[in-house]
Order: C-alpha cells, then structure tokens, then sequence
C-alpha cells in the first residue's frame, strides 16, 4: 500500500507542476487517493501512521473530506508541516481562498 501511496504522492506533485491545481487539479487529486475496495479511512490512517513521509496527501484527505470530515484548518496544518516547496504553496493559496471567503 505505501507503494501505491508513494506513485499518488509522485502524480499529485506532477498536477502541481503542471500548474493544473485548480477545481480540475482537486478532482484529479479525489480521483488518486480514492481507490476501489479500500476503506477510505484506512488509507487516512495509514498515511498518518507515514505522516512525515505523506503531509501533503494527509492534507488533501482533510482538504476533500477523505476518510475524514472536511477541515480545511487541518490540511493548512499538514501543509505547513511539509517541508516541500509544494506544502508552501499550497498553504499560501489555500491560506489566500479562505481570506476570500
């Protein structure tokens, strides 16, 4: 399972890259933590039990609601515990949306 974990992590941060994180980018992001025939909330744990290793799906899970209640506050804390370029950004434009609301 940490093998599947670790190619969502890889095709999260090519969504990134790409510049496709937008409403698009979140469904593609559901799409790849969502799998077939798994308790959504075993892969939450097991990625938690991984937390340094996988800040950045934990914070989409807690982002989109998977294996979990939505919380956007939790997934800025898992951001910014990410040391990761990627975490940053995230946490800046997440942080940036909820100002705008």
């Amino acid at each position: 399972m940490t093998e599947y974990l670790d190619n969502v992590l890889i095709r999260v941060t090519e969504l990134i890259d790409l510049g496709l994180w937008d409403e698009r980018g979140e469904s593609g992001v559901e799409h790849l933590l969502v799998t077939k025939n798994v308790e959504q909330r075993f892969v939450l744990d097991l990625m938690q039990k991984n937390a340094e290793r996988y800040l950045l799906l934990v914070g989409f899970c807690y982002s989109l609601g998977i294996g979990t209640v939505k919380d956007e506050e939790k997934a800025v804390k898992h951001w910014e515990k990410d040391i990761t370029s990627y975490g940053h950004y995230l946490e800046d434009h997440t942080l940036m949306v909820l100002e705008l609301i």
